[in-house]
């Protein structure tokens, strides 16, 4: 009974760690995402040379025009 009880415990832990390590790398691919969508989203003071802000940029530009 006393081995039957420590398997348990076993999977059940080794379940845990694996769950927490798969949030780990989902919670690093989202702050990855969010640090990659804010330097598209805001660029540098001095630097306009993203891709959104030369898209915007083009948006504008065509808006203008018509």
């Amino acid at each position: 009974m006393l081995s039957d009880n420590f398997k348990l415990f076993n999977v059940l832990f080794a379940k845990k760690s694996y769950l927490t390590s798969s949030f780990k790398v989902i919670n690093r691919k989202k702050l990855q995402f969010e640090i990659i969508s804010k330097k598209l989203t805001y660029p540098k003071a001095g630097r306009k040379d993203t891709f959104l802000w030369n898209f915007l940029l083009c948006l504008l530009y065509d808006y203008s025009e018509s």
